[in-house]
């Protein structure tokens, strides 16, 4: 987490990092406690362009495939540039019965 900076909004209010959604990607930016205001560092900007790509490159369709006696799934190519590769662990958690989370570890 970004060390906290004492920044005043217009509005008279304070910045406070929170996490944040925007465009279906979760990102840590400044909120202002009065009026909301939004806004990102240079480094929390990166970090969200960052994943608004990864986002963008995993959210084609996939069909699930069946592997010998398993199921699994095919990933881009692309999602190498963000660490995901051939062999890597992954662990998966059930959020609901329509989604599971991939966690690299």
């Amino acid at each position: 987490m970004e060390k906290e900076r004492k920044l005043e909004c217009e509005c008279g209010g304070h910045y406070s990092i929170q996490t944040v959604k925007k465009n279906g990607v979760e990102t840590e930016a400044y909120v202002c406690d009065k009026c909301k205001e939004t806004m990102l560092s240079r480094a929390q900007a990166e970090k969200y362009v960052e994943l608004l790509r990864m986002n963008d490159a995993s959210k084609a369709e996939r069909k699930i495939i069946k592997i010998g006696s398993s199921m699994g799934i095919t990933l881009p190519d692309m999602l190498k540039k963000f660490g995901v590769k051939v062999g890597r662990k992954v662990k998966l958690e059930a959020i609901d019965k329509k989604s599971i989370k991939i966690t690299l570890i």
